[in-house]
């Protein structure tokens, strides 16, 4: 005997041994044995509106006679075209508990009222065409799989124990009944788009969400993680009336795309991980308590709402866009693993905040750093292709910011960065910008002052009057007075790297110095193409070359340099190509500057 059903072979069914014979009396026997309540068999209801356990509407076959048994767990029930006998609606009310192999329904004109009982269904599943079943407060358990084609199930307010499959059709209306959608299967997959009110998916057990296009929509006030959630490609949108918090003990919550309705809020579990390999929109509001939330995808973050998340992880081979041209927050760390796009927003750090060194260089666009709050780097490089507004406070930890764009820095208090380096155009602020190294590729507009905190700069109004500006420099910078006293007494100077003295001179300005280089010691700065210097011409009767002499002469402070350049050199040569005539006035003048400098080796056609 297997599930119910008793299997008649020749050899039990009389006395005889002989094959293919059979006795009436075992003949017998066997009728008797399926004819007994306990073996299964398919129960018709039929006589239209009437109570669940009423033998009378209860039938062997469909529009048939009456007095059946009830179904028990071995039956499957039926409610088809036949039930109604003429009536235009009928109603079936559940008024004991119920406890079948399965459910068919498949009339419109049926509805399944569950009274204050429990139901149960067995793996012969509960399948639902048309009609209507409305649940109550009790329990109820599908241990099959439950498919609803057509007709309406409202489910209990109380607990829809899932341990099957569960199939929404096209012509299928599910209501939640503000009940608990509780998963008990080692796999329950989700065919179509329903929406639960509460979902927990117990521990050792796996519910799968649809695919795309089909969403799965959450409207309560929790979704618990015991098990597994895979997110299949598709859609989950919360859409609860108040705060819908993930939680449970899966350490980490999977999603693929996630939608917060307008209006709606989810709330991050405290120091839970939630890893999206989809697209995070936002129109309501997220709660990221202290969570974690992990890209492990191509995920965008859109929506109507400013969304702020505690700690970031862009996982190897993932990568996270921002929001376009908006504002995106992070309340603690970052960590970039991945690809991070910036696309043209601003991140906004919200509270103590680090950027973790991961495996990949991040680039922000617009970086804001809000009152009260902390910003901190280790020893990583950033790139900043956008502004940078420091409200709050930044360490820079030994990092280097690479500014790579059109960049303004301002803020309520001056930023102190470690290591800057410009390959686009940085604008300083009003205030002060202090720098304890730097390298510069491009350019850098002056508003206020700007600090070298291992070398002052050369205070750009001294220049104005060129003894005090040498005086000045050579105070500053003691290295250099020895260079200069040197090179009067004729011996070897020191060979110095430039770094630090003139950088409030360098600015966007009409003369340019192409192909050049400072070269000292081994240490080599070279200036970029974008570099440009600002050289005050004075007015007092010397020729142009006398001119530019004095005017860099504070510039360089005195020390060795060999000054290339290609065609044109400052203002005072006055077209490129110029060359003074040998011999000339000019000439004698030039190639004594340039013997005071150290500069005098004539080099094959510079006419010098």
């Amino acid at each position: 005997m297997t599930r119910g059903y008793t299997t008649i072979s020749r050899s039990n069914c009389g006395g005889s041994r002989r094959p293919g014979v059979l006795s009436l009396a075992g003949c017998l026997a066997a009728l008797l044995l399926l004819s007994h309540p306990a073996f299964a068999a398919t129960k018709y209801w039929v006589g239209g509106t009437g109570n669940w356990n009423q033998t009378a509407h209860w039938s062997l076959a469909s529009g048939g006679a009456g007095g059946a048994a009830v179904p028990g767990v071995a039956d499957v029930a039926v409610f088809d075209s036949l039930s109604d006998v003429g009536e235009a609606a009928f109603t079936c009310t559940l008024n004991v508990a119920v406890s079948v192999l399965g459910v068919n329904v498949g009339t419109s004109l049926v509805t399944i009222t569950q009274g204050v009982v429990g139901v149960r269904v067995g793996a012969s599943n509960y399948i639902q065409s048309a009609g209507t079943f409305n649940g109550s407060g009790s329990a109820i358990t599908i241990n099959g799989a439950f498919a609803l084609n057509g007709g309406t199930f409202k489910a209990t307010s109380s607990t829809l124990n899932m341990n099957g499959n569960f199939t929404l059709g096209a012509g299928g209306a599910f209501n939640h009944n503000s009940g608990l959608f509780r998963v008990n299967a080692a796999s329950c997959a989700i065919t179509g788009s329903p929406t639960f009110f509460n979902v927990t998916i117990i521990a050792g057990f796996t519910l799968t969400a649809p695919a795309l296009p089909d969403t799965i929509t959450i409207a309560g006030t929790s979704l618990t993680v015991g098990g597994a959630f895979a997110p299949n490609g598709g859609t989950v949108i919360f859409s609860g009336a108040n705060t819908t918090t993930i939680s449970g003990a899966a350490a980490t919550k999977d999603f693929c795309n996630v939608t917060i309705n307008a209006g709606k809020t989810l709330a991050a579990q405290p120091g839970g991980t939630i890893r999206i390999a989809g697209n995070f929109q936002n129109n309501g509001a997220f709660t990221r308590s202290t969570g974690t939330v992990v890209f492990n995808g191509a995920t965008t973050i859109s929506g109507a709402s400013l969304t702020t998340f505690y700690k970031v992880t862009i996982n190897n081979a993932s990568t996270l866009t921002a929001k376009l041209n908006d504002q995106t927050g992070i309340a603690s760390d970052i960590q970039n693993n991945g690809t991070f796009n910036a696309n043209g927003g601003t991140i906004v750090f919200a509270g103590t905040s680090t950027i973790l060194g991961g495996t990949s260089t991040t680039t922000f666009n617009n970086v804001t750093i809000n009152a009260t709050r902390t910003l901190s780097f280790p020893a990583v490089t950033v790139n900043v292709a956008g502004n940078w507004v420091k409200n709050g406070t930044f360490n820079n930890g030994g990092g280097t910011v690479v500014f790579t764009g059109a960049t303004t820095v301002s803020g309520a208090s001056a930023t102190t960065f470690n290591h800057v380096s410009i390959t686009g155009t940085l604008t300083a602020p009003a205030g002060n910008l202090n720098v304890q190294q730097r390298r510069r590729n491009g350019h850098l507009h002056r508003r206020g002052r700007v600090d070298h905190l291992r070398r002052h700069h050369l205070p750009e109004p001294a220049l104005h009057d060129r003894r005090q500006a040498a005086q000045l420099h050579r105070r500053d910078h003691p290295e250099d007075k020895r260079d200069h006293d040197a090179q009067r007494s004729g011996r070897q100077p020191h060979r110095a790297p430039l770094d630090g003295p003139g950088l409030g001179l360098v600015s966007q300005l009409p003369e340019r110095l192409s192909d050049r280089q400072l070269r000292g010691r081994p240490g080599l700065r070279r200036l970029g193409d974008g570099d440009q210097l600002r050289i005050r011409r004075r007015q007092h009767g010397l020729p142009p070359e006398r001119q530019l002499d004095l005017q860099l002469q504070p510039l360089l402070g005195g020390r060795r340099r060999e000054l290339e350049r290609s065609d044109a050199l400052g203002h005072g040569f006055g077209r490129p190509g110029y060359r003074p005539r040998p011999g000339s006035h000019q000439h004698r003048l030039l190639r004594r500057q340039l013997r005071r400098r150290g500069l005098h080796r004539q080099r094959p056609g510079s006419g010098l």
